[in-house]
């Protein structure tokens, strides 16, 4: 059952607060485990009424989507037919709800809330949470504490199966895997909606540069082929995911 918060106000309702909050209350983009800890013990009850306020009936280690503004975006939105174009991992913090996250243009950090949805576009997002995986009372969420693995990893912009970079999807995939919870999994490439200026602009306006057509000494089309046979993780995939269950939801119904 979806759980939708009554008279949720807008984003900009509640920025102003989140924006204080960011102000005074900064944390390094990299935290060590004995920090992770007093920043989640020490969060307040004035920054969790501004997150539920925003976010709804929100639970740390909650899925965060949004559709994002860039040619990233375009790609995936024309290959898999959904507007979840980018993902992260919900926590909880002192200074008010942060977003864990991968992007093209700093890797695996930390992002405040209300800078991840100002990225949105019409600043909406989607919920979801694992079931049957509620956080301890005491303690962080252990798909948090996973993806602290990887933080400072660089960003997979080739979408290759690997862990050695990543993107949004596949921090959110290895992470779960982690803690024994798959979301999802691994879709051909060529088996999406790839066939359009979109999907293949995004993937071969740099295919010299590609690390497997590069081995091998391709042209244009055979690198296609290549990077149509790859292996990845979309956030459209892992939203229908059976093992997660929708919270709430900001997109207008079509």
């Amino acid at each position: 059952k979806i759980a939708t918060p009554r008279a949720q106000p807008s984003f900009k309702d509640i920025a102003p607060y989140m924006a204080f909050n960011r102000r005074f209350c900064m944390r390094p983009k990299v935290l060590n485990h004995v920090f992770w800890t007093s920043v989640f013990l020490s969060f307040s009850s004035a920054n969790t009424a501004f997150a539920d306020q925003l976010l709804g009936n929100w639970q740390r280690g909650d899925l965060i989507f949004q559709e994002t503004r860039d040619l990233e975006a375009e790609m995936l939105k024309a290959a898999t037919g959904s507007r979840l174009t980018h993902v992260g991992i919900l926590r909880a913090s002192g200074g008010g709800p942060i977003v864990v996250e991968a992007t093209s243009d700093g890797d695996v950090y930390e992002t405040e809330l209300d800078v991840f949805l100002q990225r949105g576009v019409g600043h909406d997002y989607e919920i979801y949470r694992i079931k049957n995986l509620a956080p301890p009372k005491d303690w962080y969420h252990p798909i948090v504490l996973a993806a602290t693995d990887y933080f400072n990893w660089e960003y997979d912009l080739y979408y290759r199966k690997g862990e050695s970079e990543i993107n949004s999807s596949e921090l959110v995939y290895l992470s779960a895997k982690k803690i024994g919870v798959e979301l999802g999994g691994y879709e051909r490439l060529g088996d999406l909606n790839v066939e359009n200026e979109a999907t293949r602009s995004f993937f071969l306006d740099h295919w010299k540069h590609h690390p497997d057509c590069r081995e091998l000494g391709s042209n244009r089309e055979s690198c296609w082929s290549i990077i149509k046979n790859q292996l990845v993780i979309t956030p459209a995939s892992l939203a229908r995911s059976q093992k997660l269950e929708l919270v709430v939801s900001t997109f207008a119904k079509n």
